[in-house]
């Protein structure tokens, strides 16, 4: 696409035109927060980590969208943020961050990024806890039999029997 723009044009509508044909990669929020996590003396695996809102100047009403910086890109983290007198944003640093290291997010504004979905199941005799469509978790509440290759005298209330 070919734009050509007189030289009387308001600079207004030059702006306007850009913000309506610029690809969205052109187009970045500023970052509201910079955040530098360090690993310290030991290495970090898949760890939870959160930080204090209190200091920010801005309404929590709006996205707010955490990236994190990896070389030149930025990548989407999936965060939560955790209402209250002195709100947190919560967030996993997802695989290995080796000892000494350090991992370098931004918190702009814009549509959060939503994790896998936690979901709870509860019947007569079970309560199954499920992370997207795999079963993380069964809890037999219930007197559930052994399979037929078991003793008979190891039913239980509780137990694996999966």
């Amino acid at each position: 696409m070919k734009i050509s723009i007189s030289p009387f044009v308001p600079l207004s509508v030059i702006l306007a035109l850009f913000l309506v044909f610029a690809p969205d990669a052109v187009i970045s929020a500023e970052p509201l927060a910079k955040i530098t996590v360090r690993a310290g003396k030991h290495p970090r695996i898949d760890t939870p980590v959160s930080v204090s809102l209190d200091g920010l100047s801005v309404s929590l009403d709006i996205g707010l969208r955490l990236e994190e910086i990896k070389d030149s890109q930025r990548l989407p983290v999936p965060s939560q943020i955790e209402s209250g007198n002195a709100p947190r944003l919560w967030w996993i640093i997802t695989g290995s961050t080796p000892a000494g290291d350090q991992r370098i997010y931004e918190l702009v504004s814009g549509e959060p990024v939503v994790g896998p979905v936690i979901e709870v199941r509860r019947d007569e005799t079970a309560l199954e806890i499920y992370c997207g469509k795999m079963r993380v978790l069964r809890y037999n509440h219930a007197l559930i039999q052994p399979p037929v290759e078991a003793s008979p005298a190891g039913g239980r209330s509780s137990g694996a029997w999966c």
